[in-house]
């Protein structure tokens, strides 16, 4: 999809939520998808303030909690933000976006209370997470920050290259896209270099 397109699909969205939140002003969830519409398209003031009135009606809300901390955190008030990760924590310990950017924010704060410990829960969820068949909510360059092993930041990116291998394929197959000869070589001689490169790495 082109970056016009995105922003198109993002508008329409907006406009949904919007007419979605005149409809049903008491609703919670019209509130918060109307907040992440708004995150996505860098209205952060706004998206502050309907996130914080999704609270209002509904103080539990999770996801609320976790985008109005994305919001905090890029407006630069990291100390609030460190509060919302926190409350979304708490009410949705399993979900692993908000448990990785908590800790990711924590570092950023240098807040070093408990960190061993933080560090060896953050591993041990990383690894039970690419035992399982679900994507990684967590981009490689954000991993860097954290000390953990090469063969984990090896395992990280393979299965993201994988799920995104998945979705473009996805995408390729709906439009009767087909590589080219060349290309194809390409792609064949890439994936040996890396099954050659990855003991390396390991």
């Amino acid at each position: 999809m082109l970056i016009h397109e995105i922003t198109l699909v993002n508008w329409q969205r907006y406009c949904c939520y919007e007419k979605a939140v005149e409809l049903a002003p008491n609703s919670a969830a019209a509130h918060s998808n109307l907040g992440a519409a708004l995150l996505m398209q860098g209205k952060l003031n706004r998206a502050e303030v309907v996130l914080q009135q999704t609270l209002e009606l509904k103080p539990d809300f999770a996801i609320a909690h976790y985008n109005l901390a994305m919001v905090l955190d890029y407006q630069g008030k990291v100390e609030a933000a460190l509060e919302s990760y926190q409350q979304a924590q708490a009410l949705a310990p399993q979900v692993e976006e908000i448990f990785y950017s908590l800790n990711y924010l924590r570092l950023k704060l240098c807040d070093w209370d408990n960190y061993n410990a933080r560090i060896q829960e953050f591993v041990n969820r990383l690894e039970t997470l690419l035992k399982t068949k679900l994507g990684i909510p967590l981009a490689p360059f954000i991993l860097s920050a954290f000390p953990v092993p090469q063969a984990l930041h090896t395992d990280v990116a393979r299965r993201m290259a994988q799920t995104i291998n998945q979705s473009m394929a996805q995408i390729k197959a709906s439009c009767n896209f087909a590589l080219s000869t060349t290309t194809a070589t390409l792609v064949v001689t890439l994936q040996q270099l890396l099954a050659l490169t990855t003991p390396l790495m390991a």
